[in-house]
């Protein structure tokens, strides 16, 4: 259970790089099924930030890092994380919305 968790956990951080590059970031994870206990890490115990969500659980989420007070006004849904009780949300643009210095081609 734990090989899994990890390996989810480096696929999603390497889906995650990408996208940074592109404007996107912060991933975090939720208790399945809502937007409550929302942290930087699957495992809670070794969080370092925080996140405070409001909108639908599994759909679109607005979250504030608690620490920071880093405001993230569009999180997708991702998925389970496999193997636990977690759920991915990726931060980033709004659809239709290009980050600064960002062109369409």
């Amino acid at each position: 259970m734990i090989f899994a968790a990890l390996v989810m956990a480096l696929i999603l951080a390497a889906v995650a790089l990408p996208a940074a590059a592109h404007g996107f970031g912060p991933v975090f994870y939720c208790d399945a099924g809502t937007l409550n206990n929302c942290t930087d890490t699957v495992d809670v115990a070794s969080a370092e930030d925080t996140f405070s969500c409001e909108g639908t659980a599994g759909d679109a989420a607005s979250c504030t890092n608690q620490r920071t007070g880093e405001a993230s006004p569009y999180c997708v849904f991702e998925g389970r994380v496999s193997g636990t009780e977690r759920d991915s949300y990726l931060c980033g643009p709004a659809p239709g919305e290009q980050q600064q210095g960002e062109h369409n081609h």
